[in-house]
């Protein structure tokens, strides 16, 4: 299975200054919607035995931070 995700845009139609994919989903867990997503996937590969991958689309405005929110990711993981 493979799940994409189009993150081109800003957040700034939202009022947010930041992009889509680090918008909180759930303050409480300081969880952002990036975050929300591979936990689901992550899940669904352990129900089905599978290794779901995941495409993300984004543009020119919003690759530097998507590959810093990646890399920050990483780092709380550890």
């Amino acid at each position: 299975m493979c799940a994409v995700i189009f993150a081109g845009g800003v957040g700034d139609r939202l009022g947010f200054e930041g992009i889509k994919l680090s918008i909180f989903v759930d303050r409480a867990k300081e969880e952002t919607f990036l975050e929300f997503y591979l936990e689901h996937l992550k899940h669904y590969g352990l129900k089905t035995k599978t290794s779901p991958m995941l495409v993300l689309m984004v543009s020119s405005k919003t690759e530097h931070r998507t590959v810093e929110l990646i890399e920050n990711l990483q780092i709380r993981e550890r």
